[in-house]
């Protein structure tokens, strides 16, 4: 029982120090959603302007929170070589960037901080390493939280 005692006392601490105290990366991940967002509408509402363009691409009054989640994550197209045209989607490329960005350096800076402390404590390099594996997944997945949070607020904002 101890194992488990000392395991819960590493996952609270990674999930303090890791999600916790890190709420300005999160922050800045919302302002990065909500520009992308406002960009969407932007462009919708540059469309709905130019009333022939928007009936010839068949352009809806309104968007939806759906809209919003395939712009922020459609991806780009298929790479032909030498194709002159190609044009690589950089909010696509800064998405997963930011969210490398964002979780890569707690556990280079917990293990020559704290951490140090906490892995000469566990005497158990896999104890140790299923934490930093268990506090990954739990920030990625507030990472998405945080974007589909953004999106509804957006939405909300913009009538969606």
């Amino acid at each position: 029982m101890a194992f488990l005692h000392d395991f819960g006392a590493y996952q609270r601490h990674d999930i303090r120090q890791g999600v916790v105290r890190r709420w300005r990366y999160f922050l800045i991940a919302a302002v990065i959603f909500a520009l992308i967002c406002g960009q969407l509408w932007q462009r919708h509402h540059g469309l709905m302007q130019q009333e022939d363009l928007a009936r010839k691409y068949g352009v809806e009054a309104a968007l939806s929170l759906g809209d919003y989640w395939c712009y922020l994550f459609q991806g780009t197209e298929i790479f032909v070589a030498g194709d002159p045209d190609f044009r690589v989607n950089m909010l696509w490329v800064l998405i997963p960037l930011y969210l490398a960005f964002a979780v890569g350096f707690y556990p280079f800076q917990d293990l020559t901080g704290y951490g140090q402390h906490l892995l000469l404590r566990a005497k158990s390099r896999p104890m140790w390493w299923l934490s930093k594996c268990i506090w990954l997944v739990v920030s990625v997945a507030a990472f998405y939280v945080v974007a589909a949070c953004t999106i509804v607020l957006f939405g909300l904002l913009s009538g969606a």
